[in-house]
Protein backbone atom coordinates (compact mmCIF):
# COMPACT_ATOMS: atom_id res chain seq x y z
CA UNK A 1 0.00 0.00 0.00
CA UNK A 2 1.20 3.07 -1.07
CA UNK A 3 0.51 6.64 0.82
CA UNK A 4 1.08 9.88 -1.44
CA UNK A 5 1.03 13.53 -0.03
CA UNK A 6 -1.49 13.78 -3.13
CA UNK A 7 -4.66 11.66 -1.17
CA UNK A 8 -5.24 13.61 2.10
CA UNK A 9 -8.48 11.89 2.25
CA UNK A 10 -7.28 8.45 2.10
CA UNK A 11 -4.49 9.09 4.31
CA UNK A 12 -6.46 10.39 7.10
CA UNK A 13 -8.65 7.72 6.37
CA UNK A 14 -6.04 4.95 6.62
CA UNK A 15 -4.93 6.26 9.85
CA UNK A 16 -8.78 6.76 11.39
CA UNK A 17 -8.87 2.70 10.01
CA UNK A 18 -5.59 2.15 12.03
CA UNK A 19 -6.66 3.29 15.63
CA UNK A 20 -9.72 1.66 15.38
CA UNK A 21 -8.66 -1.61 14.26
CA UNK A 22 -5.99 -1.77 17.36
CA UNK A 23 -8.37 -0.21 19.69
CA UNK A 24 -10.66 -3.29 18.44
CA UNK A 25 -13.52 -0.70 18.05
CA UNK A 26 -15.46 -0.26 15.19
CA UNK A 27 -18.25 -1.58 13.01
CA UNK A 28 -18.43 -3.97 10.44
CA UNK A 29 -17.99 -1.61 7.78
CA UNK A 30 -14.31 -1.01 9.25
CA UNK A 31 -13.56 -4.61 9.74
CA UNK A 32 -14.98 -5.70 6.32
CA UNK A 33 -14.29 -2.37 3.99
CA UNK A 34 -14.26 -4.10 1.06
CA UNK A 35 -17.60 -6.17 1.12
CA UNK A 36 -19.55 -7.08 -1.87
CA UNK A 37 -23.36 -5.44 -1.43
CA UNK A 38 -24.57 -6.76 -4.44
CA UNK A 39 -23.65 -10.63 -3.32
CA UNK A 40 -25.38 -12.27 -0.18
CA UNK A 41 -22.99 -13.74 2.65
CA UNK A 42 -23.38 -17.19 3.94
CA UNK A 43 -22.57 -17.36 7.78
CA UNK A 44 -19.48 -19.30 7.01
CA UNK A 45 -18.37 -16.56 4.97
CA UNK A 46 -19.51 -14.46 8.02
CA UNK A 47 -17.45 -17.01 10.38
CA UNK A 48 -14.23 -16.89 8.22
CA UNK A 49 -14.17 -13.21 8.25
CA UNK A 50 -14.46 -12.90 11.78
CA UNK A 51 -10.91 -12.76 12.30
CA UNK A 52 -9.19 -11.12 15.31
CA UNK A 53 -7.27 -7.81 15.28
CA UNK A 54 -3.55 -8.45 15.35
CA UNK A 55 -1.76 -6.99 17.99
CA UNK A 56 2.01 -5.19 17.55
CA UNK A 57 3.87 -7.97 18.63
CA UNK A 58 1.61 -10.66 16.26
CA UNK A 59 2.17 -8.82 12.92
CA UNK A 60 3.72 -11.04 10.67
CA UNK A 61 6.86 -10.28 9.02
CA UNK A 62 5.94 -8.67 5.20
CA UNK A 63 9.30 -9.86 2.69
CA UNK A 64 11.33 -7.61 1.24
CA UNK A 65 11.27 -7.55 -2.92
CA UNK A 66 13.35 -5.24 -5.33
CA UNK A 67 11.57 -3.23 -7.20
CA UNK A 68 13.54 -3.27 -10.96
CA UNK A 69 14.53 0.38 -11.68
CA UNK A 70 17.57 1.46 -13.87
CA UNK A 71 19.98 3.48 -11.93
CA UNK A 72 18.27 2.82 -8.70
CA UNK A 73 18.91 1.55 -5.49
CA UNK A 74 16.84 0.22 -2.61
CA UNK A 75 17.11 1.07 0.67
CA UNK A 76 15.51 -1.95 3.08
CA UNK A 77 13.50 -0.47 5.92
CA UNK A 78 15.57 0.23 8.98
CA UNK A 79 17.52 2.04 6.72
CA UNK A 80 18.63 5.04 8.17
CA UNK A 81 18.09 8.97 6.88
CA UNK A 82 20.82 11.36 6.15
CA UNK A 83 21.08 13.94 8.82
CA UNK A 84 21.52 16.58 6.68
CA UNK A 85 17.92 16.16 4.83
CA UNK A 86 16.11 18.66 6.18
CA UNK A 87 12.81 17.73 3.76
CA UNK A 88 12.09 14.56 1.72
CA UNK A 89 12.86 14.85 -2.30
CA UNK A 90 10.63 13.54 -4.65
CA UNK A 91 11.33 10.08 -5.74
CA UNK A 92 12.45 8.88 -9.37
CA UNK A 93 8.34 8.50 -10.26
CA UNK A 94 7.22 12.04 -9.18
CA UNK A 95 4.72 10.39 -7.19
CA UNK A 96 6.28 8.76 -3.53
CA UNK A 97 7.20 10.92 -0.87
CA UNK A 98 9.11 10.09 2.36
CA UNK A 99 8.08 10.49 5.38
CA UNK A 100 9.25 10.46 9.05
CA UNK A 101 10.14 6.60 10.10
CA UNK A 102 7.29 6.40 12.69
CA UNK A 103 5.20 7.32 10.15
CA UNK A 104 6.33 4.94 8.04
CA UNK A 105 5.90 2.04 10.79
CA UNK A 106 2.50 3.05 11.16
CA UNK A 107 1.60 2.51 7.43
CA UNK A 108 3.55 -0.86 7.33
CA UNK A 109 1.08 -1.74 10.11
CA UNK A 110 -1.59 -0.52 8.16
CA UNK A 111 -0.91 -1.98 5.15
CA UNK A 112 -0.46 -5.73 7.19
CA UNK A 113 -4.05 -5.13 8.66
CA UNK A 114 -6.23 -4.23 5.27
CA UNK A 115 -4.07 -6.87 3.65
CA UNK A 116 -5.08 -9.59 7.00
CA UNK A 117 -8.78 -8.25 6.54
CA UNK A 118 -9.29 -7.76 2.82
CA UNK A 119 -7.37 -11.00 1.37
CA UNK A 120 -4.36 -9.64 -0.78
CA UNK A 121 -4.73 -6.11 -0.17
CA UNK A 122 -1.27 -5.55 1.45
CA UNK A 123 1.15 -4.42 -1.31
CA UNK A 124 5.09 -3.54 -0.57
CA UNK A 125 4.99 -0.86 2.61
CA UNK A 126 6.21 2.36 1.57
CA UNK A 127 9.28 2.21 2.92
CA UNK A 128 10.50 -0.50 -0.27
CA UNK A 129 10.49 1.56 -2.61
CA UNK A 130 12.78 4.05 -0.77
CA UNK A 131 15.01 4.64 -3.92
CA UNK A 132 18.87 6.28 -3.61
CA UNK A 133 17.02 8.75 -6.08
CA UNK A 134 15.41 10.15 -2.82
CA UNK A 135 18.62 11.60 -1.89
CA UNK A 136 20.57 14.39 -3.99
CA UNK A 137 24.28 13.46 -3.53
CA UNK A 138 26.11 16.94 -4.02
CA UNK A 139 29.66 16.55 -4.10
CA UNK A 140 32.51 18.43 -2.56
CA UNK A 141 35.15 18.44 -5.31
CA UNK A 142 35.45 21.91 -6.62
CA UNK A 143 34.27 22.03 -10.34
CA UNK A 144 37.21 21.81 -12.85
CA UNK A 145 36.90 24.72 -15.82
CA UNK A 146 38.02 23.44 -18.76
CA UNK A 147 39.76 25.72 -21.33
CA UNK A 148 37.47 26.14 -24.19
CA UNK A 149 38.82 26.58 -27.41
CA UNK A 150 41.28 29.21 -28.19
CA UNK A 151 39.55 30.01 -31.88
CA UNK A 152 38.10 33.47 -31.39
CA UNK A 153 35.93 35.51 -34.09
CA UNK A 154 37.03 39.16 -35.24
CA UNK A 155 37.33 41.13 -38.26
CA UNK A 156 39.96 42.00 -41.54
CA UNK A 157 40.88 45.60 -41.17
CA UNK A 158 43.56 47.39 -43.08
CA UNK A 159 46.78 48.82 -41.48
CA UNK A 160 47.63 51.18 -43.86
CA UNK A 161 44.39 53.54 -44.73
CA UNK A 162 46.15 56.85 -46.45
CA UNK A 163 44.72 60.19 -47.48
CA UNK A 164 47.34 61.44 -49.50
CA UNK A 165 47.88 65.61 -48.98
CA UNK A 166 48.90 68.03 -50.76
CA UNK A 167 52.02 69.60 -49.46
CA UNK A 168 52.18 72.62 -51.06
CA UNK A 169 49.58 75.70 -52.10
CA UNK A 170 48.81 75.53 -56.04
CA UNK A 171 46.76 74.51 -58.77
CA UNK A 172 46.54 70.77 -59.25
CA UNK A 173 48.24 70.60 -62.63
CA UNK A 174 47.51 66.69 -63.19
CA UNK A 175 46.23 63.90 -61.68
CA UNK A 176 48.04 60.54 -63.01
CA UNK A 177 45.57 58.05 -61.54
CA UNK A 178 42.01 56.38 -61.52
CA UNK A 179 40.17 54.69 -59.05
CA UNK A 180 41.07 51.01 -58.57
CA UNK A 181 44.38 51.49 -60.24
CA UNK A 182 47.18 49.37 -58.38
CA UNK A 183 50.46 51.68 -57.95
CA UNK A 184 53.50 50.94 -56.65
CA UNK A 185 56.15 53.35 -53.74
CA UNK A 186 57.63 55.83 -55.75
CA UNK A 187 55.15 56.12 -58.31
CA UNK A 188 53.73 59.63 -59.69
CA UNK A 189 50.22 60.67 -58.75
CA UNK A 190 49.62 63.86 -58.83
CA UNK A 191 51.54 67.04 -59.56
CA UNK A 192 50.93 70.63 -58.32
CA UNK A 193 51.96 74.01 -60.37
CA UNK A 194 55.77 74.88 -59.87
CA UNK A 195 57.12 77.02 -62.04
CA UNK A 196 57.87 79.33 -59.44
CA UNK A 197 59.73 76.81 -57.27
CA UNK A 198 61.84 75.86 -60.16
CA UNK A 199 62.68 79.97 -60.52
CA UNK A 200 63.63 79.90 -57.27
CA UNK A 201 65.74 76.47 -57.72
CA UNK A 202 67.72 78.59 -60.54
CA UNK A 203 67.80 81.69 -58.31
CA UNK A 204 70.02 79.68 -55.43
CA UNK A 205 72.29 77.66 -58.32
CA UNK A 206 73.10 81.54 -59.08
CA UNK A 207 74.03 82.46 -55.63
CA UNK A 208 75.89 79.20 -54.90
CA UNK A 209 78.11 79.87 -58.26
CA UNK A 210 78.83 83.34 -56.60
CA UNK A 211 79.78 81.92 -53.19
CA UNK A 212 82.25 79.76 -54.81
CA UNK A 213 83.96 82.22 -56.70
CA UNK A 214 84.38 84.19 -53.92
CA UNK A 215 85.31 81.46 -51.20
CA UNK A 216 88.16 80.78 -54.07
CA UNK A 217 89.63 84.06 -54.31
CA UNK A 218 92.40 84.93 -51.42
CA UNK A 219 93.94 87.96 -52.89
CA UNK A 220 93.22 90.31 -50.16
CA UNK A 221 94.71 87.59 -47.66
CA UNK A 222 97.87 87.92 -50.15
CA UNK A 223 98.10 91.14 -50.69
CA UNK A 224 97.71 91.79 -46.65
CA UNK A 225 100.71 89.41 -46.82
CA UNK A 226 102.66 91.72 -48.74
CA UNK A 227 102.20 94.64 -47.50
CA UNK A 228 103.32 93.46 -43.69
CA UNK A 229 106.75 92.75 -45.46
CA UNK A 230 107.48 96.43 -46.61
CA UNK A 231 106.17 97.47 -43.49
CA UNK A 232 108.62 95.69 -41.63
CA UNK A 233 111.50 95.95 -44.41
CA UNK A 234 110.83 99.89 -43.56
CA UNK A 235 111.01 100.16 -39.66
CA UNK A 236 114.21 97.61 -40.41
CA UNK A 237 115.94 100.02 -42.78
CA UNK A 238 114.96 103.18 -40.09
CA UNK A 239 116.64 100.86 -36.94
CA UNK A 240 119.53 100.24 -39.05
CA UNK A 241 120.53 104.12 -40.25
CA UNK A 242 119.82 105.54 -36.30
CA UNK A 243 122.12 102.71 -35.72
CA UNK A 244 124.65 104.02 -37.86
CA UNK A 245 123.95 107.40 -37.69
CA UNK A 246 121.41 108.30 -34.56
CA UNK A 247 118.76 110.78 -35.15
CA UNK A 248 118.92 110.07 -38.78
CA UNK A 249 115.66 108.80 -38.83
CA UNK A 250 113.07 110.78 -36.24
CA UNK A 251 111.21 109.51 -33.77
CA UNK A 252 108.08 110.09 -34.87
CA UNK A 253 108.88 108.42 -37.63
CA UNK A 254 110.33 105.02 -36.26
CA UNK A 255 106.69 105.20 -35.01
CA UNK A 256 104.63 105.16 -38.10
CA UNK A 257 106.71 102.30 -39.33
CA UNK A 258 106.00 100.69 -36.15
CA UNK A 259 102.27 101.05 -36.75
CA UNK A 260 102.66 100.34 -40.49
CA UNK A 261 103.84 97.06 -39.83
CA UNK A 262 100.98 96.48 -37.15
CA UNK A 263 98.60 97.94 -39.58
CA UNK A 264 99.53 94.90 -42.45
CA UNK A 265 99.30 92.23 -39.62
CA UNK A 266 95.97 93.27 -38.82
CA UNK A 267 94.62 93.48 -42.59
CA UNK A 268 95.88 89.97 -43.06
CA UNK A 269 93.62 88.63 -40.01
CA UNK A 270 91.13 90.50 -42.04
CA UNK A 271 91.68 88.77 -45.00
CA UNK A 272 91.93 85.35 -43.29
CA UNK A 273 88.45 86.05 -41.56
CA UNK A 274 86.79 86.90 -45.27
CA UNK A 275 87.54 84.34 -46.87
CA UNK A 276 86.17 82.38 -43.88
CA UNK A 277 83.20 83.95 -44.03
CA UNK A 278 82.98 83.54 -48.08
CA UNK A 279 83.69 79.74 -46.83
CA UNK A 280 80.19 79.64 -44.95
CA UNK A 281 78.35 81.67 -47.70
CA UNK A 282 78.90 78.75 -50.12
CA UNK A 283 77.23 76.40 -47.71
CA UNK A 284 74.53 78.78 -47.10
CA UNK A 285 73.82 78.47 -50.38
CA UNK A 286 73.70 74.85 -50.60
CA UNK A 287 71.04 74.69 -48.46
CA UNK A 288 68.75 77.06 -50.06
CA UNK A 289 69.48 75.37 -53.18
CA UNK A 290 67.80 72.23 -51.30
CA UNK A 291 65.22 73.96 -49.92
CA UNK A 292 64.11 75.18 -53.54
CA UNK A 293 65.16 71.86 -55.35
CA UNK A 294 62.32 70.25 -52.07
CA UNK A 295 59.86 72.86 -53.19
CA UNK A 296 59.58 71.61 -56.40
CA UNK A 297 59.59 68.01 -55.39
CA UNK A 298 57.29 68.64 -52.59
CA UNK A 299 54.71 69.55 -55.94
CA UNK A 300 55.08 65.89 -57.07
CA UNK A 301 52.91 63.73 -55.13
CA UNK A 302 54.32 60.33 -54.80
CA UNK A 303 52.64 57.30 -53.82
CA UNK A 304 53.77 56.39 -50.38
CA UNK A 305 53.45 52.53 -50.05
CA UNK A 306 52.06 49.92 -52.25
CA UNK A 307 48.35 49.78 -52.72
CA UNK A 308 45.31 50.81 -54.50
CA UNK A 309 43.75 54.22 -55.22
CA UNK A 310 39.86 53.32 -54.17
CA UNK A 311 38.80 57.61 -53.57
CA UNK A 312 39.83 60.86 -55.18
CA UNK A 313 38.90 63.71 -53.42
CA UNK A 314 40.26 66.38 -56.21
CA UNK A 315 40.33 66.75 -59.75
CA UNK A 316 42.71 68.44 -62.04
CA UNK A 317 42.96 72.50 -61.94
CA UNK A 318 41.56 72.71 -58.95
CA UNK A 319 43.56 75.02 -56.36
CA UNK A 320 44.83 73.07 -53.26
CA UNK A 321 45.98 74.12 -50.33
CA UNK A 322 48.85 72.11 -47.65
CA UNK A 323 47.14 69.67 -46.01
CA UNK A 324 43.88 69.00 -48.50
CA UNK A 325 43.46 65.45 -49.08
CA UNK A 326 43.65 64.92 -52.88
CA UNK A 327 43.31 60.86 -52.67
CA UNK A 328 43.16 57.63 -50.71
CA UNK A 329 45.40 54.23 -51.00
CA UNK A 330 44.99 51.51 -49.09
CA UNK A 331 47.74 48.40 -48.57
CA UNK A 332 46.49 44.71 -49.31
CA UNK A 333 49.52 42.70 -49.30
CA UNK A 334 49.63 43.02 -45.61
CA UNK A 335 45.86 43.14 -43.54
CA UNK A 336 44.78 42.90 -40.14
CA UNK A 337 42.80 41.04 -37.95
CA UNK A 338 41.47 42.31 -34.66
CA UNK A 339 40.15 39.86 -31.61
CA UNK A 340 39.97 39.26 -27.95
CA UNK A 341 41.17 36.81 -25.54
CA UNK A 342 39.72 35.83 -22.62
CA UNK A 343 42.51 36.79 -19.77
CA UNK A 344 41.42 33.56 -17.00
CA UNK A 345 42.13 31.18 -19.85
CA UNK A 346 44.62 32.88 -21.90
CA UNK A 347 47.36 35.11 -20.16
CA UNK A 348 48.96 37.88 -22.02
CA UNK A 349 52.36 37.02 -20.97
CA UNK A 350 53.81 35.36 -24.31
CA UNK A 351 50.87 36.06 -26.56
CA UNK A 352 53.00 38.72 -28.35
CA UNK A 353 54.77 37.56 -31.16
CA UNK A 354 52.90 34.29 -31.33
CA UNK A 355 51.61 32.33 -34.72
CA UNK A 356 47.99 32.70 -35.49
CA UNK A 357 45.72 30.68 -37.77
CA UNK A 358 43.13 32.59 -39.64
CA UNK A 359 40.14 31.25 -41.55
CA UNK A 360 37.03 33.22 -43.24
CA UNK A 361 33.76 32.26 -43.77
CA UNK A 362 33.59 33.58 -46.94
CA UNK A 363 36.69 31.55 -47.93
CA UNK A 364 36.02 27.80 -47.30
CA UNK A 365 38.90 25.62 -46.92
CA UNK A 366 41.32 28.83 -46.85
CA UNK A 367 43.85 28.87 -44.28
CA UNK A 368 46.09 32.18 -43.61
CA UNK A 369 48.75 32.73 -41.71
CA UNK A 370 49.46 35.82 -39.21
CA UNK A 371 51.32 37.04 -36.49
CA UNK A 372 50.64 38.67 -33.43
CA UNK A 373 52.20 42.36 -33.37
CA UNK A 374 50.20 44.17 -30.37
CA UNK A 375 48.39 42.77 -27.27
CA UNK A 376 46.63 45.79 -25.59
CA UNK A 377 47.41 45.62 -21.88
CA UNK A 378 44.08 46.90 -20.67
CA UNK A 379 41.25 44.15 -19.59
CA UNK A 380 37.69 45.25 -20.68
CA UNK A 381 34.71 44.01 -19.72
CA UNK A 382 34.61 40.02 -18.76
CA UNK A 383 38.16 39.66 -18.36
CA UNK A 384 39.04 40.27 -22.31
CA UNK A 385 41.55 42.13 -23.96
CA UNK A 386 42.12 42.77 -27.39
CA UNK A 387 45.21 41.69 -29.70
CA UNK A 388 45.94 42.53 -33.32
CA UNK A 389 47.84 39.75 -35.87
CA UNK A 390 48.87 41.03 -39.36
CA UNK A 391 48.33 38.65 -42.17
CA UNK A 392 50.10 37.66 -45.48
CA UNK A 393 47.28 38.36 -48.08
CA UNK A 394 47.54 36.21 -50.96
CA UNK A 395 45.95 37.23 -54.71
CA UNK A 396 43.31 35.23 -56.83
CA UNK A 397 42.31 35.79 -60.50
CA UNK A 398 44.03 39.24 -60.22
CA UNK A 399 42.31 40.22 -56.84
CA UNK A 400 43.10 39.96 -53.16
CA UNK A 401 41.36 37.35 -50.85
CA UNK A 402 40.93 38.74 -47.75
CA UNK A 403 39.27 42.37 -47.69
CA UNK A 404 38.69 44.29 -45.52
CA UNK A 405 35.19 43.95 -43.18
CA UNK A 406 35.29 40.00 -43.84
CA UNK A 407 34.29 38.10 -40.82
CA UNK A 408 37.54 35.88 -39.11
CA UNK A 409 38.39 33.36 -36.88
CA UNK A 410 41.30 33.41 -35.68
CA UNK A 411 43.36 30.57 -33.47
CA UNK A 412 46.68 31.62 -31.49
CA UNK A 413 49.01 29.00 -31.85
Amino acid sequence: MIMTAKNPLLYIATILSIILLLSGTGCDLMKNPFAKKSEPVTSEKEESLQKPTLSDTELPEIEEYEVPRTFVTELSHDAELPETLSSPAPSARGEDHFFSPEMNSVFDKAATVGATTRGNMGDTPPSAYRTSTDYVAVSSEPTVRTAASSNETGFITLIEDIEVPAQEAGQLVALNVREGERVQVGVLLAKIDDDQARMAVLVAEAQLRSALRKAGNDVNIRYAQAARDVAQAELASGVEANRKVPGTVTQAEMNRLRLAVTQAELQIEQATHDFEVTQNEVDIRKTELAASKLGVQRRLILAPVDGIVVERFRHQGEWVKPGDPLLRLIRMDVVRIKFTLDARQTPMAGVRGQNVEVKVPLLPGEVFQGKVTFVNPIIESGSRYQVWAEIQNRQADGMWMLQPGMPASAEVK
